[in-house]
């Protein structure tokens, strides 16, 4: 199908100025021409974007399209299944926001991202992690006060490996099983946090040993790490030829 956007201002994120009253035309998903004065195919259907701007879709690299976010404590009280309501509804949101590619750092799995590709429900394109790597009492760790453990942000089972992780051998076979999963990056949390019932933001986690497991396992898989870092931490990240530390302080020098 052909589709044909007219008298546009076109920003295309070069650097160039924008093109007033311009054209835009896509051959299906894909963008075919863009300019002033280009002809307009035969058949094509037309949309007069007059007096609006057409731009690129954003990306947007840290994201949880799964489930209820909040409070804490009132996640379990949800079923796995409503919760991929509500992932629909934030994939649609996220895409209706002018977002077209996100990186879904943690909680979503790949049946997610299947239904998106596959058109079942409409949505970003995504990059996901599935779960996050914690060592236990870290960020990831939603053990409470009383002992009772919320794994809330995702299910059980296959589609959502344990991310609960000790020493290098759990840490390998967790990084394993979430690249098994469908996991396109690795994502840990190497910095304590604000929603963790038993640690503090400027906690920090895991070993240099440990990072650089799982830093060689994604490597090994062609994927890449991205970490939940402060600023004590992201030096921490730096030994094994870290490099996607999305939460370090912008004053953290590399």
């Amino acid at each position: 199908m052909t589709t044909a956007i007219i008298n546009a201002t076109i920003f295309d994120g070069t650097g160039r100025d924008p093109i007033p009253n311009g054209t835009l035309i896509l051959e299906g998903d894909m963008i075919d021409r863009v300019g002033a004065g280009i002809e307009l195919p035969r058949g094509a259907s037309v949309i007069d974007a007059a007096g609006a701007t057409v731009m690129p879709g954003m990306i947007d690299c840290h994201v949880h399209l799964f489930g209820k976010v909040s409070p804490v404590h009132e996640r379990p009280r949800f079923p796995v299944s409503l919760q991929l309501f509500h992932a629909a509804k934030n994939a649609l949101r996220t895409l209706d926001s002018g977002f077209t590619a996100v990186r879904d750092a943690g909680g979503s799995p790949q049946g997610v991202k299947m239904a998106i590709a596959d058109r079942l429900i409409p949505g970003p394109r995504m990059k996901i992690s599935v779960g996050a790597l914690s060592q236990t009492g870290g960020h990831g760790d939603e053990t409470m006060p009383s002992g009772v453990r919320l794994r809330s942000t995702s299910g059980a089972g296959a589609e959502w490996p344990e991310t609960l992780v000790d020493g290098p051998d759990e840490v390998r076979k967790a990084t394993r099983e979430l690249l098994r999963a469908g996991a396109d990056f690795i994502k840990l949390h190497a910095t304590g946090g604000v929603l963790s019932p038993t640690d503090e933001p400027t906690d920090t986690g895991f070993t240099p040993e440990e990072i650089a497991i799982m830093v060689c396992e994604a490597r090994a898989r062609g994927k890449t790490c991205m970490a939940h870092a402060g600023r004590r931490a992201s030096r921490t990240l730096l030994r094994p030829g870290w490099n996607r530390s999305s939460t370090a302080p912008l004053w953290t020098k590399r």
